[in-house]
């Protein structure tokens, strides 16, 4: 399961199963969604030209730096896809 920002998008994109983050300034509403959905992936969509990655979901990541690996980054314009891992282990799925 792929965290995004345009989960319908993604979902043409790739076939991957896809869920789509609350546009919310709350930090800590922010962090209980990630922990409740448990999504394996987060699409990191930095360079895109849309501003809700930077604005609802990087401050929050940036408090959780120690729970997310990297597995993908393009070059110019830098876009990436991180592993959510969970105290307990692994993502949802």
């Amino acid at each position: 399961v792929f965290l995004c920002r345009s989960t319908y998008l993604f979902y043409i994109f790739s076939g991957r199963r896809t869920i789509q983050y609350p546009f919310t300034h709350d930090v800590g509403a922010m962090r209980d969604y990630l922990f409740e959905h448990r999504p394996d992936y987060i699409v990191l969509d930095n360079e895109l030209g849309f501003s809700q990655t930077q604005t609802y979901l990087m401050p929050v990541l940036r408090t959780m730096e120690n729970l997310l690996e990297p597995v993908y980054s393009t070059e110019e314009p830098v876009n990436s896809v991180v592993r959510f891992v969970p105290p307990s282990g692994g993502g949802g799925r």
